[in-house]
């Protein structure tokens, strides 16, 4: 018994330095490391197109929540100033407009309201430009995978 024990211990050890000669054979790929540098690198890319979607789909957010009282207003101030009238008057009697033309403009300039205008078109500048990001990274949102 005692020399089957041994023969099987040294058969053990045999095979065990085979099989440790067939890892050691074993190399991994030259290109590996540049394989997962670039596969790091693309979804480190992938985490900020989906961060650049996000802070555009916000801003798109606030920018339609603030644009509601900012139309309100806006609607309420053309409405007071009469400016309504003046533009109505191009379309009713375009001979009298053609012929005053200069004096026209100038009413119609008058009861603008500058600053509800201005603070309109910001808004709708804003939401165009958040509309703008969010088109540019929705692809990065559409390749996203459940895990």
């Amino acid at each position: 018994m005692h020399q089957k024990a041994s023969f099987y211990r040294s058969s053990t050890i045999k095979t065990m330095q085979q099989e440790s000669d067939k890892i050691n054979e074993f190399q991994p790929p030259a290109d590996l490391f540049a394989k997962v540098m670039a596969c790091i690198a693309a979804e480190r890319k992938r985490l900020t197109m989906r961060r650049k979607f996000l802070i555009g789909l916000v801003c798109f957010a606030a920018t339609f929540t603030v644009g509601i009282p900012v139309w309100q207003s806006f609607r309420s101030e053309i409405a007071q100033s009469g400016f309504v009238e003046y533009a109505t008057l191009f379309f009713y009697d375009f001979k009298t407009v053609a012929n005053s033309w200069q004096d026209f403009s100038l009413s119609l300039l008058e009861s603008l309201p500058v600053v509800t205008t201005v603070e309109f078109l910001l808004v709708v500048l804003a939401s165009l430009f958040s509309l703008k990001s969010m088109s540019k990274y929705r692809g990065s949102v559409a390749r996203l995978q459940l895990r």
